[in-house]
């Protein structure tokens, strides 16, 4: 289904593994997270880890997409105890 996107992740985002996006701004980094982050969520049992080194993480636009993409789902259930975030203000030495 995702064949260009698996393609270019080398097959994938896998779980205990770091995937670091990069891109010019508004090029759709902060959406796909989001996305991703209440795919997983909604499916599995697993936890998910945000590292955010732009300050763009925004729980009411995680709602918002939670909304949208899942419906049927309360997006306080879906959310509970399973997003850690940690915000990094710069990685530069």
């Amino acid at each position: 289904m995702y064949y260009r996107l698996d393609a270019i992740l080398h097959d994938g985002i896998y779980n205990t593994k770091i995937t670091e996006l990069t891109g010019i701004s508004g090029s759709g980094k902060t959406r796909f997270c989001y996305k991703l982050i209440l795919s997983i969520l909604a499916r599995t049992s697993e936890k998910v880890l945000y590292i955010d080194s732009g300050s763009s993480f925004s729980i009411e636009r995680l709602e918002y997409y939670c909304t949208v993409s899942f419906a049927a789902f309360s997006f306080k259930l879906i959310t509970a105890k399973k997003i850690f975030l940690f915000l990094i203000f710069s990685l530069r030495t």
